[in-house]
């Protein structure tokens, strides 16, 4: 399972760097559309009542990113629970709570290689990295979503 997720963040990491480069362009473009669907008297749409564009991501990037962080959070945290649990009830031997932890949560990267304290903050650093980069794939998807959806909205009143 490791060795997919490492494997489809970097990717991620790859797409995100190649995005970067033609952003700009990708950008020019969307507000030369958002210029255009100004031009229409488009009063009715934007009524006191529905969100703008720009509460519906804020509000959605907010909840996701909070979600996410509280996702990752109560996952390692259970994890460590699991360990005392283990440790207390099945007599393992506590020479290091640390070092117990990530060679069971890094089991593995550690069921391949010696155990290095070193090694172990790289790869926790980099299991960060990459649910951080996961999850703003997801949120960064969504929110091109809401803006499309949004201007979709615009489009069929514009034909209405």
């Amino acid at each position: 399972v490791a060795i997919i997720f490492y494997t489809v963040c970097s990717l991620i990491c790859t797409s995100f760097f190649y995005l970067s480069i033609k952003f700009g362009s990708i950008i020019r473009l969307w507000s030369r559309l958002e210029k255009d669907l100004k031009a229409f008297d488009l009063g009715e749409f934007y009524d006191k009542r529905s969100w703008s564009l720009k509460k519906q991501i804020y509000v959605f990037a907010s909840i996701s990113i909070f979600s996410s962080f509280l996702e990752h959070f109560m996952s390692l945290n259970s994890h460590r629970v699991n360990l005392l649990y283990k440790i207390e009830f099945c007599n393992f031997t506590n020479h290091s709570t640390v070092e117990d932890y990530f060679t069971s949560y890094l089991g593995y990267l550690f069921s391949q290689f010696d155990y290095n304290i070193y090694i172990a903050i790289i790869a926790e650093y980099f299991n960060i990295s990459f649910t951080f980069y996961w999850s703003f794939l997801d949120i960064f998807i969504v929110c091109i979503s809401i803006g499309i959806s949004f201007n979709y909205k615009k489009i069929n009143n514009i034909i209405d």
